[in-house]
C-alpha cells in the first residue's frame, strides 16, 4: 500500500536525479564499460553486446538464487565466486542502450528510451544491490546470501514498486506499507527521497487492526493523505469520494514468475507454451511492464482525472478473453 501527499501532482516537476555512491565494483569492469560505449560501430553490435552481457550475468545470478532457495547445495566459495562475476558483469550492459538500439533484434521496452532518468535510477539501484550481494556472499553466511538475493531480484520488478517510483519522480511524499521493513528501506533508497518525505510502516494488510494502526500512525505523522494506492485501485481526494480501479492484464512481475514455476512443478505442463498461447491473444504481442501500470496510477492521482470516479480501467494490451 502506498499513500502519497502532493497538493498538485501535475504541477510538480520530477526531483533531480541523485547519483548513488558506494558501488562495490572493480576497476576492470568500469574500464570495460567505458570502452564498450565507444566500440559499437552499429546499433546491432550494441544490442548483441548487451544481450550477451545480460545472459552471462543472469546465468551466474541463477546459481546464487538456487543456493538461496535451497535448490542447490550451499557452497560459500562458489557463492562468492559467482557473486563477484555478477558484480563485474553488472556494469557492462548499460552502455549498450544508446540511440538507435531500441529497434532490431531486441525485446527491450520503449520506456527505456522515453524515460532515461527513470531507467538510470533503476539501473543505479540495481548496481547498488549487486554490490551488496557481492559483500553478502563474501561473508560465508547463507542467511546473508538469501537476503541479498531477494533484494537484488526485488530491485527489478513489481507493480507496487513501479508505482512508488513513478510518484516519487512527480515529487510526492510517500508512506509505504509492507510486511517487511527491509524491502521498504530498499525502495526508499530507490525513490531518492529525503527521510522527511518517506514514511515506512510495517504491517500485514490481512490484519484489520494492523491496517487501522498504520492509518493512525500516518495521521499522527502527516495529518492525513491525499492519495491512497492499494495495488488494486486508486483513491483520491480528502474524503476518498473519487474511487477508480486499475485492472492489469498479464504483467511481468515476480509473482507471475513464481506462479509459472509453481504451476509447472505441480502440473508438469509446458508453461512457456501456455505463455506463448496467452500472448497470441494480446494484440500488442507481449507482457505488460509494471511501469505501464504506474503511469496510469499517477494520472488517476492528478487533476487531469478529477472527473473520473467509479471506473474499472483495463490495462491489458487489448487481451482477447474469448
Amino acid at each position: 500500500m502506498i499513500s502519497t501527499q502532493s497538493p498538485a501532482l501535475r504541477s510538480v516537476k520530477p526531483s533531480p536525479f541523485k547519483r548513488t555512491l558506494g558501488l562495490l565494483l572493480c576497476s576492470l569492469s568500469l574500464a570495460l564499460a567505458s570502452q564498450a560505449q565507444a566500440q559499437f560501430a552499429k546499433p546491432e553490435d550494441a544490442i548483441k553486446y548487451r544481450k550477451n552481457a545480460l545472459f552471462v550475468m543472469q546465468q551466474h545470478f541463477a546459481r546464487l538464487a538456487a543456493m538461496a532457495q535451497g535448490k542447490a547445495p550451499y557452497d560459500a566459495k562458489l557463492a562468492a565466486e559467482n557473486a563477484a562475476i555478477v558484480a563485474n558483469m553488472a556494469v557492462l550492459p548499460w552502455a549498450a542502450f544508446g540511440e538507435g538500439t531500441d529497434k532490431g533484434d531486441t525485446k527491450a521496452k520503449p520506456e527505456i528510451w522515453k524515460d532515461k532518468d527513470g531507467f538510470k535510477l533503476v539501473n543505479d539501484k540495481f548496481l547498488v544491490e549487486v554490490g551488496k550481494l557481492k559483500t553478502a556472499a563474501g561473508t560465508g553466511k547463507l542467511d546473508d546470501l538469501k537476503a541479498a538475493v531477494s533484494a537484488t531480484g526485488a530491485s527489478c520488478r513489481g507493480i507496487g514498486r513501479a508505482i512508488a517510483l513513478a510518484f516519487a519522480r512527480e515529487g510526492a511524499s510517500l508512506a509505504l506499507l509492507a510486511t517487511r521493513l527491509d524491502a521498504l528501506d530498499e525502495l526508499t533508497q530507490a525513490c531518492g527521497l529525503p527521510q522527511s518525505s518517506c514514511l515506512c510502516i510495517q504491517a500485514d494488510v490481512r490484519d484489520r487492526k494492523a491496517c487501522f494502526d498504520a492509518v493512525q500512525k500516518l495521521e499522527e505523522s502527516w495529518g492525513g493523505v491525499d492519495v491512497l494506492v492499494n495495488n488494486a485501485g486508486i483513491y483520491r481526494s480528502g474524503a476518498f469520494l473519487d474511487v477508480n480501479a486499475i485492472c492489469p492484464g498479464f504483467v511481468q512481475t515476480d509473482m507471475v514468475e513464481d506462479l509459472k514455476k509453481g504451476y509447472a512443478k505441480v502440473s508438469g505442463a509446458d508453461v512457456e507454451a501456455i505463455v506463448q498461447a496467452t500472448l497470441s491473444r494480446i494484440p500488442i504481442g507481449r507482457m505488460l511492464q509494471p511501469e505501464e501500470i504506474a503511469h496510469l496510477a499517477v494520472l488517476l492521482a492528478s487533476d487531469e482525472s478529477k472527473a473520473m470516479t467509479g471506473q474499472s480501467i483495463l490495462v491489458d494490451g487489448g487481451m482477447l478473453l474469448v
